[in-house]
C-alpha cells in the first residue's frame, strides 16, 4: 500500500507517485527484502498499491467541487493523466 501513496504524504508541496515510481518502489522493495516475491505475490503487489492509489483519487474527487479541474499533482490528477498505467503496473 505504501508503493501507491508514498510521495503524496505529509510533506507541503507533496505530489501523487507516478506510474514509475510506485512500480520502482515495488522493485525496490522486492530487491530488499529477505524473501523476494512470488510469481504469483507480484501481481497482488502491484493490485495493492493501485487499490490505494484509486482509493485516495476517490477521497480527491469527494472533495473536489463540481465543475473544477483536480489539483494539480493530486492523486486524481495523476489518475485522470496516466491512461491504464496505474492498472497495468508491472515492475
Amino acid at each position: 500500500m505504501s508503493a501507491g501513496s508514498h510521495t503524496a504524504g505529509g510533506a507541503a508541496n507533496a505530489v501523487a507517485p507516478t506510474v514509475e515510481q510506485v512500480a520502482a518502489f515495488l522493485s525496490d522493495y522486492d530487491e530488499r527484502q529477505s524473501i523476494p516475491f512470488t510469481r504469483d505475490q507480484r501481481p497482488a503487489a502491484a493490485a495493492a498499491a493501485s487499490w490505494v492509489f484509486a482509493y485516495n483519487a476517490r477521497c480527491d474527487a469527494c472533495l473536489l467541487a463540481a465543475d473544477t479541474e483536480p489539483v494539480k499533482g493530486s492523486v486524481l490528477e495523476a489518475l485522470l493523466t496516466a491512461d491504464r498505467g496505474y492498472l497495468n503496473l508491472s515492475f
